[in-house]
């Protein structure tokens, strides 16, 4: 009887845990009935939850008590929907320019975007994926108003220069802050590679790019804090705004297996100009010698037809077709207690020049642990490596990159006595430069190596109904390894007779975070939170080097058969920042929204007077569509007016500058002297940047036309500059707070849909669109003075790094074959040196703007991303050699450099060639033509994908597969006579990598 009993009572409890834990599934469409893949199903009140498949389906088991589920997906506004009895669901999403529900990650907090005041731009991964670009920099580019990126060399994970709102800075860093999953991460160039034993001023090399080693395809989502509401956050960093990195997390749910496979080639990219070949240079030289008065017989031997022999075209062998691979492996599953998603990706590029490439591997795993229902566990682990060829660019004489313009085509890159190639040492090699690039790339080699390891451990323990705190630490490690080496028998090697050197440097961030959120509701119309945060943050940065030449063999690449040796490069440096932050948000009917941050920050880099700062800022924004005599109007969906005010800092100026520092010289008497480096100044303080935002957000038709206008203000106070000091102190200049920047501009941002489907399959196209203008000026110098420097001028009412003044070329004149330039007062004069230099060329463009098109039918999605910079002038410096008037015989020439003139009546470009040229004419001052207008139009990524139908896929049990062919900067429109328009921030295109083209095949799969 008591079994009886005991088997009925299991049975009833049976029963009711099967009633209590019912099964619901169905499935999550649009408006338009296209399944919407990836949706996410919580459960209102909880963090269980699933995605859907491939059908937009789900399935799932119900906890105790559930009521409704919260639905949402990127781009659709999310929709709480009653679970009551029903056992399945058929949920439809409305699209939305911007859904209302749609959470916004700003970092440390997280804003419902219908009380967001703050000016971002959001990225979801979407429109990530796929891409075979090395860095987030890049992929940004065209789809964030007001962001700015240019790449200052065209080799894989290259470091480059990211602008938000323009350049608020002189001397200290001017690249936005970054944010990974809430760690304030460490970014551009952190390695010794700016560093030649040899040349230490050659400019010689392109940077490497840390943010290289985060995986694209690991990212869910990007977003641009670009006004101070948001940036004050950051407070002392956050003058030049600040990008949050979110990567994929798991979710509840059957575990879903994504591979991602990619195969295609890169292509140089050549631009517009066109050199000459071997047999026009070679009478083109012989005409500039018999203009300069040489006798036929002293031509013949400089230029005799024998040069015809042995020719080569150097900037094709230059430059070459590489390959580009990616393989990407995520698992993302989990349960109501634990989500986790991991990946492994591997990637890699060739450079269009030769012997460049860019490796990577990576390796990512995020969990979510809940402990029990107020406490959760999260761990994050991003590891990566990156190893890189890197190429001698700028004024390197191993460079590929000088060489295809100095050597002559009448040089043969075989020599015919030994069938070999030319290393560039022989007697009989004419070239400019004493080296043959094809041989030494083979010999000699220049390589980074980079590894990354960024992780996160945090708690979160709700200790009341609304009380919330968060404890996070922190790591990011960075040891890098670079090593170079000179083979002996090369043209450069032969100078010390072999050489190799070997840097080694680790850079370590550990940063504490303690959060406690506060948040309630008063009544049904009143909702508040507050949120303090504590941050802890220090940084150290440790390294040594060696150099070793009179290498005993060229077999051997180490320093230990070397016969000179040299190891005193050993360095160290840290910092710290202590800062507290408070940030308020209030809203009234989620209609009126208020918003107050307050951020006190102390930094390491200041002296103790001026080592705290205070930033903050104020912002509003009011819901106008809901307000009541807007309710009944039918075709308007949402309009909301936001305006913020506020201030933020920027200390990235380097260590120790408020100090003097000095330097031990040895070899003084045969023992060490002290030496002042570089004065410090005591009273140096943070940059500071006021900033206000209005803006004004919109969508009207049914959502199907929607965006954003919005103006802005920024002036940056206290801008570092070198001032003079006392002759007295031992030097005459140290960085001091002297200069202001201003910027302001308006951005535009619109959403359409002008076709869309009206069942499941059918065409859609929908179109984004922005536009950014801004002006830039230096609003203060000290004195009125105008600084100058190698690659531009800062002047008071000028544009950041304007060009150096110029005469204003105008043409040859057709009766004496003379150059004319027109002076102020409207005369002209054929003296150049006496002429008039007052031309200002800016490098900045007058504005930005990025179309995106979208177009989909029956699985088949056509994606094209346009970009455009108008307005900005670049010196195309490389063309001085180019096109010298026949002050540089011996390397390489324009085809237009034909176009000269010869006799009265001539209408010519350029005067007639001679020996040695023309005085002047080789410096930048003097030629305005060669200040060239370098705005373009570029398609920078357009793709074709198709997704196989669910009926071909449910026979092979997958849940997804596309596949798809893209192409990156394959157009180009563009006047700019150089290799590439793009990405010369500072305004002087001087032997600049060119960024390349790109053609790729991949498919998608999840099983």
């Amino acid at each position: 009887m008591k079994k009886l009993v005991l088997a009925l009572l299991v049975s009833v409890s049976y029963l009711c845990t099967l009633h209590a834990q019912r099964t619901l599934s169905g499935t999550v469409t649009g408006d338009d009935g296209t399944p919407l893949i990836g949706a996410t199903i919580k459960i209102k009140g909880s963090t269980a939850g699933v995605i859907t498949d491939v059908e937009g389906a789900f399935n799932f088991y119900l906890p105790a008590g559930a009521e409704s589920l919260i639905v949402s997906y990127i781009g659709y506004q999310t929709r709480e929907v009653p679970i009551g009895d029903q056992s399945r669901l058929s949920i439809v999403l409305k699209r939305s320019t911007q859904s209302l529900g749609e959470v916004v990650v700003t970092g440390y907090s997280e804003v419902e975007a219908k009380k967001l005041i703050s000016s971002v731009s959001v990225v979801n991964g979407v429109a990530l994926d796929n891409t075979s670009l090395t860095d987030p920099n890049q992929m940004l580019q065209g789809r964030a108003a007001g962001l700015f990126t240019t790449a200052t060399s065209g080799m894989p994970g290259a470091e480059g220069a990211v602008r938000i709102r323009g350049t608020g800075t002189l001397h200290a860093g001017a690249n936005p802050l970054y944010v990974v999953d809430g760690i304030i991460v460490q970014t551009g160039n952190l390695t010794a590679i700016g560093e030649d034993y040899r040349e230490p001023d050659a400019c010689c090399t392109s940077d490497p790019e840390i943010m290289a080693q985060i995986n694209a395809a690991d990212i869910d989502n990007i977003t641009v804090l670009k006004d101070a509401s948001a940036t004050a956050l950051y407070g002392s960093r956050g003058s030049n705004g600040v990008i949050v990195i979110s990567t994929k997390r798991g979710a509840a749910g059957k575990t879903s297996v994504n591979l991602n496979l990619q195969s295609g080639v890169t292509m140089p990219n050549f631009g517009n100009f066109e050199l000459m070949n071997a047999e026009e240079q070679w009478n083109y030289e012989r005409k500039v010698y018999e203009y300069s008065g040489y006798s036929q017989a002293e031509i013949d031997q400089l230029r005799p037809a024998s040069m015809l022999d042995n020719t080569t075209d150097w900037l094709h062998e230059a430059f070459v077709n590489g390959r580009t691979h990616q393989v990407d492996l995520q698992v993302r599953g989990g349960n109501e207690k634990t989500r986790f998603f991991t990946s492994g990706g591997y990637f890699y590029k060739d450079g269009t020049l030769i012997a460049t490439d860019f490796e990577r591997y990576s390796l990512l795993a995020n969990v979510d642990h809940s402990i029990s229902d107020r406490v959760d566990l999260s761990l994050n682990l991003n590891t990566s490596y990156t190893h890189r060829h890197n190429a001698y660019t700028g004024n390197s004489w191993e460079s590929p990159m000088l060489q295809w313009y100095r050597n002559t085509p009448m040089q043969g890159k075989i020599n015919p006595a030994t069938g070999e190639l030319y290393t560039g040492t022989e007697d009989d090699w004419i070239g400019q430069v004493s080296d043959n690039f094809l041989y030494s790339s083979q010999k000699n080699s220049f390589t980074v190596s980079q590894f990354r390891l960024l992780n996160k451990l945090s708690l979160r323990v709700k200790l009341l109904d609304n009380l919330v705190f968060t404890q996070s630490a922190n790591m990011d490690l960075i040891n890098g390894d670079e090593n170079k080496f000179y083979d002996p028998t090369t043209g450069v090697g032969s100078w010390f007779n072999g050489g190799l050197s070997h840097d080694y440097n680790q850079n370590i961030a550990f940063t504490n975070q303690s959060k406690l959120k506060y948040y309630t509701d008063f009544g049904p119309d009143h909702s508040f939170d507050i949120l303090g945060v504590f941050e802890y943050q220090r940084v150290h940065w440790k390294g040594f080097g060696a150099d070793a030449w009179d290498l005993l063999s060229p077999y051997t690449q180490t320093g230990a058969l070397a016969g000179s040796f040299n190891a005193n490069r050993d360095y160290k440096s840290d910092y710290a920042f202590l800062s507290y932050l408070g940030l308020a948000n209030y809203a009234f009917k989620e209609r009126y929204m208020l918003t107050a941050s307050l951020r006190r920050d102390g930094s390491s880099r200041f002296s103790t007077n001026d080592r705290w700062a205070n930033f903050w800022s104020l912002g509003a924004s009011w819901r106008i569509a809901e307000e009541a005599f807007l309710q009944h109007t039918k075709w308007l969906n949402d309009l909301r007016l936001r305006a913020s005010y506020g201030t933020s800092g920027n200390a990235a100026i380097g260590n120790f500058n408020n100090q003097s520092r000095y330097i031990a010289v040895p070899g003084y008497q045969g023992g060490l002297a002290i030496g002042l480096q570089e004065l410090g100044d005591e009273n140096l303080t943070w940059e500071l940047s006021k900033s206000l935002n209005v803006g004004l957000d919109f969508s009207i038709l049914d959502n199907r036309v929607g965006g954003t206008v919005e103006y802005y203000k920024r002036r940056s106070e206290n801008v570092f500059l070198e001032g003079p000091v006392s002759f007295t102190s031992g030097g005459d200049r140290a960085k001091q707070n002297l200069a202001a920047i201003g910027n302001s501009g308006v951005e535009f941002s619109l959403n359409l849909t002008p076709f869309k489907a009206k069942k499941a399959g059918g065409f859609n196209w929908s179109l984004e669109f922005n536009i950014a203008f801004n002006d830039n000026k230096i609003l203060q110098m000290p004195n009125h003075r105008v600084d100058s420097f190698n690659l531009g001028i800062y002047r008071e009412g000028s544009p950041v790094r304007v060009m150096p003044l110029a005469a204003n070329f105008i043409g040859i004149n057709p009766d004496n074959g003379e150059m004319q330039f027109l002076q102020k007062d409207g005369s002209i004069t054929n003296n150049l040196m006496a002429a008039d230099r007052y031309i200002e060329f800016s490098p900045h463009p007058d504005f930005i703007a990025g179309l995106n098109s979208v177009f989909s039918f029956k699985g088949f999605t056509l994606t094209a991303l346009f970009y455009t910079a108008q307005g900005q002038t670049y010196d195309i410096g490389v063309f001085r050699s180019l096109d010298s008037y026949g002050n540089e015989l011996g390397g390489v020439h324009l085809k237009a450099a034909g176009d000269y003139w010869e006799k009265p009546g001539d209408l010519a470009t350029r005067p007639k060639p001679k020996v040695g040229g023309y005085p002047g004419v080789n410096t930048h001052l003097s030629r305005s033509y060669l200040f060239v207008d370098a705005s373009f139009i570029r398609l920078r990524n357009i793709q074709l994908s198709y997704a196989l139908p669910a009926s071909m896929l449910t026979k092979a049990r997958l849940q997804k597969m596309v596949v798809f062919v893209k192409g990156e900067n394959l157009w180009t429109i563009t006047n700019y006579p150089g290799m590439d328009p793009e990405g010369v921030e500072w305004g002087r295109d001087n032997w600049r990598y060119p960024a390349g083209k790109s053609l790729v095949f991949g498919v998608n799969t999840t099983f």
